[in-house]
C-alpha cells in the first residue's frame, strides 16, 4: 500500500494542529483555546476492532494491514485467546496484564467441575473445558502462579508468542496484551484483536465488549471457503448485538482458495450475501440486519496482501509463503508483487474502512475544530469590514447635507421597525417548527423505550429464562444498549437533521426578505452580501450541532448523548438484578418474574425525553439572538447613531473626514493583510 489509512488520519491532525499554530499566531484564537484544539487532537484515539472466529485469518490481516510483515504470531486456541491491542510506542515492546487471584480463583473452580453435570449446556460446558485448558497449561509456569496474578508484566517484543501463541509459558493466565509498535501512524490509533468472542472467560469477554463499544470501525473477518457459519452468526447476532456497535464492515478473507476452485468473485459474494440475508431473517432483528447489511462483504485475501509486501528471499525461504505465492500466481495468471497487491482486494476494505472513519471520526475529531477556527477567523474578519462599512458610511454622511442625513435617519427607523417584526416572525416560525419536531422526538422514543420493554419482558416471561439467570441479564442488558446505541441514537440523529433543513429553510426566506428592506431603505449597501453572512453564520451554527450534548458539572470529556440517554433510562439492569447475586435460590420463579416485570417497568416510567429535546427550542433563541443583534444592533442602530453624532457636531465636519479617510486606508490595509493571512492557513 500507499499511504495508509493511518498515515492519513496523521497526516490531517498534524494538518489541524499546524491550522491552530496559524489561527493563534494570527489572533483568530487565543492561547488557551490553541492548547485545547491540540490536546483534543493529540488524546483522541482512533479504535479498529478486528473480530471473527479462530483460522479466520485476523492475524495475517493485522500483520498485511498495520505492519506490512509477520510480526503477529498464528492465533492460539480459543480457551487461552488473551484480547490484544496494537498502538504506537517509541520502541517495539509489549505490556502483558495478568487474570487477579479471585479471577484465578474461579478458573480452578470451574476446572474442579465434572463435565457430565453441565453435558447439554453449551455455555456451561466450553466455561469448564475452558478452565481446565487454562488450569493445565498454568504447570508451563516458570514460577509461583501466585507471584503473576493481579499484575502487569513488560517484556521485549520477541517474546510477544510468550503470551499470545499456543505454547506460550504465559498464555494460560494473560487477560490481554498492549502490543507498543514504533510506526508513527499508530499514534492515537489502538488496534483491537478480539478473539474473546464466545468467550468462557467473563472477564475477558467484559473486556474485550468495552474496547468495542467504543470502536470507530468494527470489521467482521469471515473465511470464504465456510463464510458466515454457525459460530460467525453467533459472534455477530449474539455477542456483537450485546455490545450496541453501530459500524460493522464484513471482510471474507481467503476467497483465493474458492476462486481457485472455480468459483467467480460473484458468485462466491452472492453465496455470502444469501447467507448473511437467511441469517439477518432468522434473527428476527430489524435494527440488527440494517447494521448488517449497511455495506457489501468485501472479498479479500490477507496472505496474498502480505506476500504483496514481504521480500521476496523472506517468501522464498518459507515452504507456506512459497506454495501460497506458487498458487495465486497460477490461479490469477500473475507474476510480480504488483499483481499480487491488486489481486489481494485489500484495497477495497482499506477504502471502506477509510470512509466509515471519515464519516464518523473525522466529523468530530477534524472537522469540528475546523469550523471552529473558520468562525472565529470569519469573526474577525466581519469585525474589520463592519468597521470598514461604517467608516465607508461615515465619510459618505460627512458629504452629505443635513436634510438628507434626517432623511436617511427615518429610513433608518422604519428599517429597524420592519426587521424587528421580520425577526419575530422568523422567531415564531422557527419555535413552531422545532416544538413540532420535539413532540415527534419525544413519542418516538417514547414508542422505542416501548417496545424494547416489551422485548425484555418477553424474555422474562420465557421458559428458558431460569435455566441460567447470568444469560437472562446478559439478554436485558444487550437490549438496553441497543436502545441506547442504535434506536435512540437513530431518532436522534434524524431529529437533528430535521431540525437543521427546517432551520436552514426558515433563514432563507428570512434573508430574502431582509434584502428586500435593506435595498429599500439603506442606501449605498450590498444587501445581498449581508444576507449571504447571515445564512453562513446560521450554517455553521447548525454545522456545530443544534442539542448541545454537554452536561454542566460533568467530570467526563466525553458525555454525549449515549449518557444522556443513560440519565433518561436510569440504571443499568445489571445494578436493577441484584436479585441475581444474592438471594436466587431463596426466591420462587413468580417472586423474580414479578421482580424482574417490575424493573422493566421503572426503566419505562422513569424515561422521559422533553428536558433533553428541549434543548432544541434553547438553541433557537440563542440563533434569533444572534441574527437580532448582527442586523439591529450591529447594523442599524449604529447607522442612526452616526448621522445623530453628525448632526450634533456640524463644525467638526472636514476634520471628521479627514480623521474618517486615514481610518479607512488602515481598515482597507488589514483587511488585505486578513485576506492573505487566511488563504495561507485554508487554501482554496
Amino acid at each position: 500500500m500507499n499511504k495508509n489509512i493511518f498515515e492519513e488520519f496523521q497526516a490531517k491532525k498534524q494538518q489541524l494542529i499546524e491550522t491552530a499554530h496559524l489561527a493563534c499566531k494570527n489572533g483568530w484564537i487565543d492561547s488557551e483555546r490553541e492548547k485545547e484544539i491540540i490536546d483534543k487532537i493529540n488524546n483522541d484515539v482512533l479504535t479498529l476492532g478486528v473480530i471473527g472466529q479462530m483460522k479466520c485469518g485476523k492475524s495475517t490481516f493485522l500483520n498485511a494491514f498495520v505492519f506490512g510483515d509477520t510480526v503477529l504470531p498464528s492465533a492460539t486456541t480459543p480457551m487461552t485467546a488473551a484480547l490484544s491491542v496494537i498502538t504506537y510506542g517509541e520502541a517495539k515492546k509489549l505490556v502483558a496484564e495478568f487474570y487477579t487471584p479471585d479471577e484465578w480463583a474461579e478458573q480452578k473452580s470451574q476446572a474442579a467441575r465434572s463435565l457430565d453435570m453441565v453435558a447439554g449446556n453449551a455455555m456451561e460446558e466450553s466455561k469448564v473445558k475452558a478452565a481446565k485448558e487454562l488450569v493445565s497449561k498454568a504447570a508451563n509456569l516458570p514460577g509461583p502462579i501466585e507471584s503473576y496474578l493481579g499484575k502487569t508484566q513488560n517484556d521485549t517484543f520477541n517474546n510477544l508468542e510468550q503470551y499470545v501463541g499456543a505454547a506460550g509459558k504465559y498464555v494460560a493466565i494473560t487477560k490481554s496484551v498492549t502490543i507498543y509498535y514504533p510506526h508513527d501512524y499508530l499514534k492515537g490509533v489502538e488496534i483491537v484483536d478480539t478473539p474473546g468472542f464466545n468467550d468462557p472467560i467473563v472477564s475477558r469477554e467484559e473486556r474485550t465488549k468495552e474496547f468495542l463499544k467504543k470502536a470507530d470501525v468494527v470489521l467482521l473477518m469471515l473465511y470464504a471457503g465456510r463464510a458466515f457459519d454457525i459460530t460467525d452468526r453467533s459472534i455477530l447476532f449474539k455477542n456483537v448485538r450485546q455490545c450496541g456497535i453501530g459500524k460493522i464492515l464484513i471482510g471474507v478473507n481467503k476467497y483465493d482458495i474458492p476462486y481457485g476452485n472455480g468459483e467467480t468473485e460473484g458468485e462466491i459474494i452472492a453465496n455470502v450475501k444469501e447467507q448473511i440475508g437467511k441469517a439477518c431473517a432468522a434473527c428476527g432483528d430489524d435494527t440488527m440486519s440494517a447494521l448488517v447489511t449497511e455495506h457489501d462483504p468485501i472479498l479479500l485475501s490477507a496472505e496474498m496482501s502480505l506476500l504483496s509486501q514481504l521480500p521476496m528471499s523472506v517468501i522464498q525461504n518459507s515452504d507456506s509463503f512459497r506454495t501460497t505465492w506458487r498458487n495465486a500466481c497460477d490461479n490469477f495468471e500473475i507474476s510480480s508483487q504488483v499483481e499480487m497487491a491488486a489481486k489481494s482486494r485489500i484495497k477495497y476494505l482499506t477504502e471502506a474502512i477509510r470512509q466509515v472513519i471519515e464519516r464518523d471520526k473525522m466529523e468530530v475529531l477534524l472537522k469540528k475544530p475546523t469550523n471552529a477556527i473558520k468562525a472565529a477567523a470569519d469573526k474577525q474578519r466581519e469585525d474589520i469590514e463592519r468597521e470598514l462599512r461604517e467608516t465607508e458610511s461615515l465619510i459618505d454622511n460627512l458629504q452629505q447635507p443635513d436634510d438628507e442625513l434626517e432623511e436617511r435617519k427615518r429610513n433608518l427607523q422604519k428599517a429597524e421597525r420592519r426587521m424587528s417584526r421580520k425577526i419575530d416572525y422568523l422567531g415564531d416560525d422557527i419555535e413552531d417548527s422545532f416544538r413540532n419536531i420535539v413532540r415527534k422526538g419525544n413519542n418516538e422514543m417514547e414508542d422505542a423505550v416501548d417496545s424494547v420493554a416489551d422485548r425484555m419482558k418477553r424474555i422474562v416471561d420465557d421458559k428458558g429464562c431460569f435455566e441460567g439467570p447470568e444469560n437472562t441479564i446478559q439478554k436485558l442488558e444487550a437490549e438496553r444498549n441497543k436502545l441506547i446505541q442504535r434506536g435512540l441514537q437513530r431518532i436522534f440523529k434524524e431529529l437533528c437533521k430535521e431540525a437543521e433543513s427546517r432551520l436552514i429553510g426558515s433563514v432563507g426566506d428570512f434573508c430574502a426578505e431582509v434584502e428586500d428592506v435593506l435595498l429599500r431603505y439603506v442606501e449605498d449597501f450590498d444587501a445581498k452580501d449581508f444576507g449571504r453572512k447571515i445564512k453562513k453564520f446560521v450554517q455553521l451554527e447548525a454545522d456545530k450541532g443544534l442539542f448541545a450534548l454537554e452536561k454542566e458539572s460533568s467530570d467526563s470529556e466525553d458525555y454525549g448523548f449515549g449518557d444522556f440517554v443513560v440519565d433518561m433510562l436510569g440504571m443499568p439492569f445489571k445494578a436493577y438484578f441484584g436479585i441475581f447475586e444474592v438471594g436466587y435460590n431463596a426466591l420462587n420463579h413468580g417472586d423474580i418474574k414479578r421482580e424482574l416485570k417490575e424493573s422493566i417497568e421503572d426503566m419505562r416510567s422513569s424515561f422521559d425525553a422533553s428536558d433533553f429535546l428541549n434543548r432544541l427550542l434553547e438553541k433557537k433563541d440563542e440563533i434569533i439572538d444572534d441574527v437580532k443583534r448582527a442586523i439591529i444592533d450591529e447594523l442599524l442602530v449604529p447607522m442612526q447613531q452616526q448621522i445623530d453624532e453628525i448632526l450634533n457636531n456640524v463644525n467638526d465636519k472636514d476634520k471628521a473626514l479627514t480623521e474618517a479617510n486615514a481610518k479607512r486606508e488602515v481598515l482597507v490595509s488589514r483587511l488585505a493583510d486578513f485576506s492573505k493571512q487566511y488563504s495561507q492557513v485554508f487554501p482554496a
